[in-house]
């Protein structure tokens, strides 16, 4: 056994090593560590091997790399993205299962010690897909991947993995200025081609990064039964509290509203929304549900609110829902510590800019504003 591991780890340094010069004349982002890189590797949650020669291989469903091109590796790059990763999985393995995704660092595929590339945040960009955080493998960041909502029928899910490395891991393996503040941005779009039958009742465990397999789906609340649907149908007003991890409202719950005059109040947490009706269909190709989560312990905090001006200034940061704009103006109002004006200021994670969205008097620990942006928000008395 000690021989296999030998020769093994022989073998992925061989080809970690090779990576560095499959670009030649093309410096990576930063400087040439290939340490820097992620990857990420998608595998059966239950291990299975298939022989190659002398020696077992574990079965690996696609491997995903940054794309490293001159456009992408100049000093000041925020952002990555990989080739998109297309692979078959049956119907009852994703439903069941999922599929065990490998946060790696390191040249090619490798099974290199994370370290300090630390994940600030994994998260889908259309939302069809939901990760629940398991233990970690030979060092690796490991997380379950599957159907954010119950599946019904086989074909095509298409997504894209969006992972955020700390600022610190950014600016220190690049070697880039202080003026390019992190997270960075790593992007993985997939396409899982789902086969054969979907097991009768089957479907995701849920969103978030936990490691509890009876979390609900995130729509699975009460703003989505039948009850509220029915209250909302009939162009009335409906009021439910959800909590963070099972708080999005279906594009049906929403559409209900749209097509009638009635209002839904969500509350989460520290936050409220209040949502008028009667703003008409919902048509957005590829989202199945509004994020309506609320967090007011982000990682990131400390780095958003140093671009706060004022010497006395008071700040507070907050995820407000999921970063998207709503089909209409809606109402928010959030619980605060400040006093007197408070500013509230939308962070873009891309363009890294701060947008102005109100400028309302805290009232009772309270402020309130009208908004179609949700995401994360600066609220301070200073400016920015």
């Amino acid at each position: 056994m000690k021989k296999f591991f030998a020769i093994l780890l022989a073998v992925l340094m061989t080809a970690s090593l090779s990576v560095v010069g499959m670009a030649e004349g093309i410096q990576p982002r930063g400087g040439g560590d290939s340490m820097t890189t992620l990857h990420v590797l998608y595998q059966p949650v239950t291990d299975r091997y298939y022989m190659d020669g002398e020696y077992p291989r574990l079965v690996t469903y696609a491997v995903s790399d940054p794309i490293e091109t001159e456009e992408n590796s100049v000093e000041g790059m925020v952002e990555w993205s990989a080739p998109k990763a297309e692979f078959e999985v049956s119907g009852e393995e994703l439903v069941k299962e999922g599929v065990k995704v490998f946060v790696q660092v390191g040249g090619d595929t490798a099974f290199m010690y994370v370290g300090d590339a630390k994940i600030v945040s994994i998260t889908s960009e259309n939302g069809l897909v939901n990760f629940r955080k398991t233990t970690d493998h030979w060092g690796s960041e490991c997380y379950i991947l599957k159907s954010a909502q119950t599946l019904t029928e086989a074909g095509v899910l298409e997504d894209t993995i969006i992972m955020k490395t700390p600022k610190a891991m950014y600016k220190e393996k690049n070697n880039v200025a202080d003026k390019n503040d992190g997270p960075f941005t790593y992007k993985f779009p997939f396409a899982i081609t789902v086969t054969g039958d979907i097991p009768t009742g089957g479907g995701s465990t849920g969103g978030g990064s936990s490691d509890d397999h009876d979390t609900p789906p995130a729509t699975e609340n009460a703003a989505n039964d039948d009850k509220t649907l029915d209250k909302l149908a009939a162009g009335e007003s409906a009021e439910v509290k959800l909590t963070s991890g099972s708080a999005a409202l279906a594009t049906d719950t929403m559409d209900t509203l749209g097509s009638h005059g009635g209002k839904l109040t969500v509350t989460v947490d520290k936050m409220t929304v209040a949502i008028p009706g009667g703003f008409g269909k919902v048509n957005e190709p590829g989202r199945i549900y509004y994020p309506l989560d609320f967090s007011d312990s982000l990682a990131t905090a400390a780095d958003l609110a140093a671009a706060v001006k004022g010497e006395k200034a008071k700040t507070e940061v907050v995820k407000a829902g999921g970063d998207m704009v709503m089909p209409t103006t809606v109402t928010v109002t959030l619980k605060t510590k400040l006093t007197g004006t408070v500013n509230v200021y939308y962070y873009n994670d891309t363009t890294r800019r701060y947008t102005l969205l109100a400028s309302p008097a805290a009232k009772d620990g309270k402020i309130t504003f009208a908004t179609k942006q949700m995401g994360t928000m600066v609220l301070t008395t200073g400016t920015i």
